[in-house]
C-alpha cells in the first residue's frame, strides 16, 4: 500500500509534514507509551517518535526544506526543530535503528544546521548536503556535500564528544574500532537503497553535486579495490 499526501493548505505552525507512506507504519507520541498506525494528519512535536514495519518506508518534509526517507525497520526520534530570524534553523534528530536519508539545501543563515544523534555519534549538517546513515554497525556516507562527524563516548551517563571528522562526498565513516573515512564502497552503490533514492534526487534536482568514483582521491580507490 502506498500512500501519496498533497496538502493545498499549510499551517504555519506545522514544521514536519509527511509526505509519503508505504506499507504500515507507527507513531509515538512524546507523552504516551504506547504505539499506533501513523496516518496521514500527523501533527509532529519534539519528543515524538515515528517508526517503520518490515515493509514499510517513510518521507517527511522539514519547513526548512529538508527531506528524510526512512528504510523498513527503522526508529527516529523528533528532538527539536527551531525557527528563528535571528539565529536560523535548528533540527536535532536521533536514529534509533535502521536506516536514513537526508537531502537539504544550504540554509538561509550561516548559523543554521541540523543534527542526527546516533548512539555512538552526532553527525552535523550545515550546508547543501545528501547523507545516507544507517546502524549495525553505525555508518556514515556523504553523497553529495559535506558533514562533520562528532564521535561520541558515554562518561557517567553524560554523551561526552571525543574527536570531530570532517567527511566530504564520497566519503563513509563506520564506528567499528577506530573510526576512519574511507571511500564509499561500491557494492553499497549498487544496493537497491542508494538506487532507489539516486533517482529521486535526479528526479527532483540535486541540492549538491554528488561524488564520483574519478573525483575520490587514490588513496581512497585503493581502499575501495580492496573491499
Amino acid at each position: 500500500i502506498r500512500i501519496f499526501f498533497q496538502r493545498t493548505t499549510k499551517t504555519p505552525e506545522k514544521k514536519v509534514s509527511l509526505v509519503f507512506s508505504e506499507s504500515e507504519n507507527f507513531y509515538r507520541p512524546w507523552s504516551k507509551e504506547e504505539w499506533s498506525s501513523l496516518t496521514s494528519d500527523v501533527d509532529i512535536h519534539p519528543g515524538d517518535r515515528v517508526k517503520t514495519s518490515s515493509s514499510g518506508l517513510l518521507v517527511f518534509r522539514f519547513f526548512e526544506g529538508t527531506e528524510m526517507r526512512l528504510a523498513e525497520n527503522t526508529e527516529v526520534t523528533f528532538i527539536r526543530f527551531d525557527s528563528s530570524h535571528d539565529q536560523g534553523d535548528h533540527i536535532v534528530l536521533e536514529l534509533v535503528y535502521g536506516k536514513l536519508w537526508r537531502r537539504g539545501k544550504d540554509p538561509v543563515l550561516p548559523a543554521s544546521d541540523l543534527v542526527i544523534n546516533t548512539q555512538g555519534q552526532a553527525l552535523r549538517m550545515n550546508k547543501a548536503v545528501v547523507v545516507d546513515m544507517s546502524t549495525g554497525p553505525e555508518t556514515i556516507r556523504v553523497l553529495a556535500g559535506t558533514a562533520t562527524s562528532n564521535i561520541i563516548e558515554k562518561k557517567s551517563g553524560t554523551r561526552i564528544p571525543v574527536n570531530k571528522i570532517d567527511l566530504r562526498a564520497g566519503q563513509e565513516l563506520v564506528l567499528n574500532g577506530d573510526p576512519v573515512p574511507s571511500a564509499i564502497r561500491e557494492e553499497y552503490l549498487q544496493g537497491e537503497w542508494y538506487t532507489w533514492n539516486r533517482e529521486k534526487e535526479d528526479r527532483i534536482g540535486h541540492v549538491a553535486v554528488f561524488f564520483t568514483v574519478s573525483e575520490v582521491p587514490q588513496t581512497d580507490l585503493e581502499i575501495l579495490s580492496e573491499g
